[in-house]
């Protein structure tokens, strides 16, 4: 037969889409992305390329937070942020 692991409720890391606990603005954007967490508790941002590359990684520690994208070049980008209870996936593209 078939066996599913599911771990506890408590183990488990909730990955927001539907409510969008991040605004993320201007997108697409030039050189600056601001994001805005809405006091949710996220304490890393990473973004990668298309090809699954880690190409930034900031610790953050505030409800407001500026990433710098003008070493990266044009094209779409996939912005993670992450919490101890949460993360929150979402497409950016730098013109």
């Amino acid at each position: 037969g078939l066996f599913v692991f599911a771990p506890p409720p408590e183990q488990t890391t909730k990955i927001i889409h539907d409510h969008h606990p991040l605004d993320i603005f201007p997108n697409p954007c030039s050189d600056i992305l601001h994001l805005n967490t809405k006091a949710h508790d996220f304490t890393t941002i990473q973004v990668y390329d298309i090809y699954g590359n880690w190409v930034i990684n900031k610790q953050i520690n505030s409800d407001y937070t500026i990433l710098d994208l003008s070493t990266l070049k044009t094209g779409v980008y996939f912005l993670k942020a992450h919490g101890p209870n949460n993360i929150s996936q979402h497409r950016i593209i730098k013109h």
